[in-house]
């Protein structure tokens, strides 16, 4: 029907987050404990994007099952900012910093396996960003050969043919 919305993804998720380290409860991601890479929006502009994380499922990703209800919440850092290079403070271990919430992976369940989940958030005004994750589930995410990542692909609404 014409005339009407339809998403448009981008097709080509951007891992920007790639766990490297044990990542204990109560704490962040820092280049410590995760590989970070900058995610560009520079070039398409895209109005939001949806976040989406996996952890992997060919060993336990958790030292013990997450407390039912909980979340992983992920973090923007803006980089470049007014065109500059004025960036956020990406977070410490256990401080927030120059972080702006974005939303949250959850609620988790008590099972000591990979829970694949998304959400979408807007990007409005953001060209470039680093992200970092909070571990609020009540376990420590283990390493295991890297698998454990979080994407951002952008995606916006058009118009219908």
């Amino acid at each position: 029907m014409a005339n009407n919305s339809v998403q448009i993804f981008d097709g080509s998720p951007t891992t920007v987050l790639a766990i490297t380290a044990t990542l204990v409860t109560a704490n962040f991601s820092t280049s410590s404990t995760a590989t970070i890479t900058e995610y560009d929006n520079s070039t398409d502009l895209w109005p939001a994007a949806r976040a989406s994380i996996r952890l992997d499922d060919g060993a336990a990703p958790w030292s013990a099952a997450p407390t039912v209800g909980t979340t992983l919440d992920l973090y923007m850092y803006p980089q470049d900012i007014g065109g500059g290079t004025t960036d956020h403070t990406i977070a410490t271990a256990t401080l927030v910093k120059g972080g702006q919430y974005v939303g949250s992976f959850g609620p988790l369940y008590a099972v000591d396996e990979d829970q694949p989940l998304s959400f979408s958030f807007s990007l409005q005004g953001i060209q470039k960003a680093k992200f970092a994750l909070w571990n609020g589930s009540g376990a420590s995410i283990v390493y295991a050969s890297g698998g454990h990542i979080v994407t951002i692909e952008g995606h916006t609404l058009t118009p219908s043919a």
